[in-house]
């Protein structure tokens, strides 16, 4: 279950020395950036590159280097190289350093506030527990201090709130998805060509269930269009990418291939006109 909301806090906003380098353009663009990590599904962490975030949240991509530039946003598009580390602290003694980011390729994206607070919410969760599940249900973090560069802490609607451990009540996790909400979805992923974060994409598949015909229409001159076939195809966004951004819709430019081929006279699309002309993966 996702949070659906997250509390704001003027004076940790303010009071925070990164941010306060920042422009205010700068500030309204990593406001919407903690917007989509909130509603990732790596709470705090985006698999995206930084051009496919400036996209999503409609800003100058330079809005989102001088947010990395200040070391408000961390992460690296083809390489994360230095690892997050935090060390807990308890009265005037540090605990044992975990390493919540690990060094990695990217591209990756996050707020090391959120992950922190994401990981200690997991460890709380777990020891209030008598019977601590391995995938405790979503809770939001728990702030400590102004944090780094992030200014807000979430908080738990009271629908979501989780029960004490005094308490017999217990937590009913919600049923799993029905098959039908991947109908279609291993022909998308055929016809896709990275082959990447299958399992996340047909996460994103069940909550979106986009229109399959318009999807496969749309690949069909995307797949040839020079963004996906220069440098070998580096630039191809990840499937759960392109779902998450309705990238299906984005109108098609001049002197792409047209998705008319793969038309029938009645209007429908030719699946099978369209599996010849794909490339066998």
């Amino acid at each position: 279950m996702k949070r659906p909301s997250f509390q704001f806090y003027p004076a940790d906003w303010i009071g925070n020395s990164n941010l306060r380098r920042c422009s205010h353009a700068e500030r309204g663009a990593w406001m919407d950036v903690l917007c989509l990590l909130h509603d990732s599904e790596e709470y705090g962490q985006l698999r995206w590159t930084l051009k496919e975030i400036s996209r999503a949240i409609n800003v100058p991509i330079s809005l989102l280097r001088g947010l990395v530039l200040k070391g408000v946003l961390k992460g690296d598009d083809k390489h994360v190289a230095d690892p997050f580390i935090y060390t807990p602290r308890s009265g005037r003694k540090d605990g044992t350093p975990v390493t919540l980011i690990p060094a990695q390729d990217g591209p990756l994206w996050y707020s090391s506030r959120m992950v922190k607070d994401e990981y200690l919410r997991t460890v709380r969760g777990e020891n209030s527990s008598p019977n601590p599940s391995p995938n405790p249900s979503p809770n939001p973090p728990f702030g400590e201090g102004i944090g780094e560069g992030l200014g807000v802490h979430l908080t738990l609607h009271p629908t979501c709130a989780r029960p004490s451990s005094s308490s017999s009540t217990s937590v009913i996790k919600p049923p799993k998805p029905p098959a039908a909400d991947a109908a279609g979805f291993d022909e998308f992923y055929a016809a896709y060509p990275r082959k990447v974060a299958r399992d996340r994409a047909l996460r994103t598949w069940r909550k979106k269930r986009p229109p399959l015909q318009e999807v496969l229409a749309a690949l069909a001159w995307q797949r040839e269009s020079p963004d996906w076939t220069k440098e070998g195809g580096q630039f191809i966004p990840h499937p759960a990418t392109y779902l998450n951004g309705g990238m299906w819709q984005d109108e098609r430019p001049n002197g792409s291939a047209e998705s008319a081929n793969f038309t029938r006279p009645d209007g429908t699309f030719d699946t099978d006109a369209f599996n010849r002309w794909t490339p066998s993966p």
